[in-house]
């Protein structure tokens, strides 16, 4: 078994703000967490909304329209479903590492026996969620950039 690392000499004021910050690293990852499983939920009811509205429109006269919408939005739909769940794992993933970050601060402000070793895991967490930070800012400027373009083209085309 590998020793724990020893005991940093914080003192009552340091260790009161670093469990202070590791408080508010899990509220926010709670916050996170719960955003992620709302995007989760709302994938579910819209693939279950695509699924009734394309059985509604063979059913009801009523609802031919949502089936022809549905039909010509074709594939499209299901890959922003797609997009959306996949967008969902990221954020459960970001956030419940910055949760996990902050139990370790927490444990470096409560105890005495490992602050250098439970720092370390902090920081390993806190680095998986800014790695997984700039994933996200990369992946959008990327998106923006190529959406721009394609309007570019699309506009410059018509006229």
């Amino acid at each position: 078994m590998e020793e724990k690392l020893a005991r940093i000499p914080f003192t009552a004021e340091e260790e009161q703000t670093i469990f202070s910050m590791a408080r508010w690293m899990r509220f926010m990852a709670v916050l996170g967490i719960l955003a992620g499983l709302f995007m989760i939920f709302a994938v579910v009811l819209g693939v279950g909304l695509l699924a009734a509205g394309r059985e509604l429109g063979t059913a009801s006269p009523k609802w031919a329209e949502v089936q022809k919408f549905l039909d010509a939005a074709g594939p499209g739909l299901y890959f922003l479903l797609a997009v959306a769940l996949l967008a969902a794992a990221v954020i459960l993933w970001q956030n419940f590492a910055l949760y996990h970050a902050g139990e370790y601060f927490a444990l470096v402000a409560r105890t005495d026996a490992a602050d250098v070793d439970y720092l370390a895991h902090g920081l390993d967490k806190l680095r998986t969620f800014f790695k997984v930070q700039v994933m996200v800012v990369v992946v959008t400027v990327v998106v923006a950039f190529g959406t721009a373009l394609a309007v570019a083209a699309v506009t410059r085309h018509a006229q």
